[in-house]
């Protein structure tokens, strides 16, 4: 880490060095008492130069432990261990990135974005933070300057400009947003669920340059909604003030009357699992909705293979597979299952009762693929699968059939990218 310490205590210096670190692009950086003073940011001067070598982005790390980077499939480093964390690569391949500078015994984040090669396609800034997500656009955050503390401009985090950024992290939205609500996802045109920063957490669709596509008028909207927006149509919401959910189309109008406590999407059949009543039993309904499998179950998926759906039985309180008629393809006998609703939704981990590890089971055949041996496993939008290896308690990565793609070494992951990258944090 770099320490500033050392250097004068005059707020304006320290201003001068931030923002002369976040614009330059040149091979270093020089700043002369002559030049300091006839741009007025300071007085006295106790050093003469500071270069952008100094920057830890500009030099290897003396020691790669509990620092984040990219691996391949094989497990392979693509980008070293350098980066105090890092993010998923966004759909024009760029990750976001964290450096944390120690000042005065605390730590200020500083985030840039880098390309798949770790070439930096952003500088580091502690003014703008970047977050990067396979199948979106990145993400930037800028908050507004409220004094100095520690000898570092100081931000009020609940006050930011937020919106879409280009692979160089300038803006492409144009209408500076109060959030971006990446979990929805993003449909086919480019359009994402955002807040408006003049209606605190109202939500609303956007499109890519921050235009309202849908009013932000919604508390909330539902996780996943756009991802399927293409294909079901319609974005399940609770209006500003209400607690009930009901669905819309893609200009706002009601499709289904806000009537239920609680919903899941329309994921990949017509069916949706809803509750009417808070702590109320689960049931599935059309998009007309009205119910097709009357709400008997104390938790229910909605359907995701052959009109099967992952429910919580009300007696016994554990899970099994059901089908439209109600009745049990796969006995309530796991303490729980989930699926990946990104990918392959065939392929779905089970929680053992007594032992409380998971396995993978083949929904088609309806048969375990592996035994009980995981202490965790995610579906992350691509194979391989993060998995949590029992006995080591570290991360690696299994295929379908529960083999070790990637052997389990890693203190913390993240997903693979489409381009097939993983961020994945070295043992400490």
């Amino acid at each position: 880490y770099l320490s500033l310490e050392s250097f004068q205590e005059q707020k304006s210096l320290v201003s001068l060095f931030i923002l002369a670190a976040k614009y330059s692009r040149s091979p270093a950086m020089n700043i002369t008492r002559k030049g300091a003073l006839s741009l007025g940011f300071l007085t006295s001067l106790s050093f003469s130069s500071c270069r952008q070598k100094d920057w830890p982005w500009n030099q290897e790390p003396t020691s790669t432990k509990g620092l984040w980077g990219y691996i391949d499939t094989s497990g392979s480093w693509v980008i070293p261990p350098r980066f105090d964390e890092a993010f998923a690569f966004s759909s024009d391949d760029v990750a976001s990135v964290c450096y944390n500078i120690s000042v005065t015994n605390n730590s200020r984040p500083f985030y840039g974005l880098i390309d798949t090669s770790g070439t930096l396609t952003m500088q580091p800034t502690n003014g703008s933070q970047f977050y990067s997500f396979p199948f979106f656009p990145t993400i930037r955050k800028d908050f507004v300057e409220r004094g100095y503390t520690n000898k570092l401009p100081d931000f009020d985090t609940n006050k930011r400009h937020e919106g879409i950024a280009d692979r160089s992290g300038a803006w492409i939205t144009k209408t500076m947003l109060e959030g971006v609500t990446w979990g929805c996802g993003i449909d086919s045109q480019g359009h994402y669920v955002a807040s408006d920063s003049e209606v605190f957490g109202c939500k609303g669709v956007v499109d890519t340059p921050g235009n309202w596509i849908i009013d932000p008028k919604y508390k909330f909207m539902g996780y996943d909604a756009l991802f399927y927006f293409d294909k079901t149509g319609c974005i399940p919401v609770v209006e500003k003030d209400q607690d009930l959910w009901g669905w819309i189309d893609g200009s706002g109008h009601w499709i289904i009357k806000p009537t239920f406590s609680a919903v899941k999407n329309f994921y990949l059949t017509d069916y949706a699992a809803a509750q009417k009543e808070k702590d109320g039993p689960w049931g599935l309904i059309d998009k007309s909705g009205a119910w097709v499998l009357d709400p008997v179950c104390k938790g229910l998926s909605s359907p995701i293979q052959d009109d099967l759906c992952i429910a919580r039985d009300s007696k016994t309180d554990k899970c099994g597979f059901i089908n439209l008629s109600g009745e049990w393809v796969i006995d309530p006998i796991y303490s729980s299952m989930r699926y990946d609703d990104l990918g392959n939704p065939s392929i779905i981990a089970v929680e053992d009762s007594e032992s409380s590890l998971l396995g993978l089971m083949d929904l088609r055949d309806k048969h375990m693929i592996t035994s009980f041996e995981y202490a965790e496993i995610y579906f992350n939008w691509k194979e391989p699968y993060p998995a949590l290896d029992n006995a080591s308690h570290l991360w690696g990565y299994i295929d379908r059939t529960g083999a070790w793609v990637v052997p389990p070494r890693y203190k913390k992951f993240r997903g693979f990218s489409p381009n097939g990258l993983a961020a994945v944090k070295s043992e400490e």
